[in-house]
């Protein structure tokens, strides 16, 4: 795994563009999607040294642009929303998050003016050590390489004893319909829908899980 996955995850949010305008979360999701699989220390360190650089840079630029504050809040608290509960609970996030937070309230408070707004600091332009991201983990939760998102997703169904197979004959604009336990599910762009209530939601691998069993 360390030598596949997680250098397909540091490249992945290398190239990953934050955009408050327009936010493209395909790639996110697809991180997010290995929580499970990958070593929360590996995750942590991924983020550290990928992801916030270029997110404390995006939201300082916002920040000195005469924003909307209201905006920029529910912007915090979305990318706030998106992260699993042990990765925003890590003192390494929560520092990146805090960061972010007194920002905004500077900016809003008035305390400080543009020009001395802190900058954060310069993206990183260096070759990544995977190995020593890796290790962070201390222990891998299996030594099985999962190649791809449904692999992935069948791969969590065994680990938890619940059946995953297609279902003969449907499908969902275009997309095969499986059942995944008690549920029944497809998989769009590295995200998971489930049939609830009539629609279909969007939902966490780990939620489904929960919901499944």
């Amino acid at each position: 795994m360390n030598t596949y996955i997680v250098p397909k995850l540091v490249t992945t949010m290398q190239q990953f563009i934050i955009d408050p305008r327009q936010q493209v979360l395909d790639p996110w999701h697809w991180f997010i999607s290995w929580y499970d699989v990958v070593p929360l220390a590996s995750m942590i360190a991924i983020l550290e040294k990928t992801f916030f650089p270029k997110w404390l840079q995006v939201l300082n630029v916002w920040l000195n642009t005469n924003p909307n504050y209201q905006e920029i809040q529910r912007w915090y608290s979305g990318w706030r929303s998106l992260l699993p509960l042990a990765i925003i609970n890590h003192t390494v996030i929560k520092e990146k998050l805090t960061e972010g937070l007194v920002m905004i309230d500077r900016r809003i408070s008035g305390s400080v003016n543009v020009q001395s707004t802190p900058q954060p600091p310069p993206l990183p332009n260096v070759n990544i050590n995977y190995e020593a991201i890796y290790n962070r983990g201390v222990a891998t939760t299996s030594s099985t390489v999962v190649s791809s998102f449904k692999d992935l997703v069948e791969k969590k169904a065994s680990d938890h004893n619940l059946l995953f197979l297609p279902i003969t004959n449907r499908t969902f604009e275009g997309k095969q319909v499986y059942q995944f336990g008690n549920a029944n599910i497809y998989i769009d762009k590295n995200v998971i829908f489930v049939y609830e209530n009539n629609q279909w939601i969007p939902l966490r691998l780990n939620d489904l899980i929960h919901r499944a069993v």
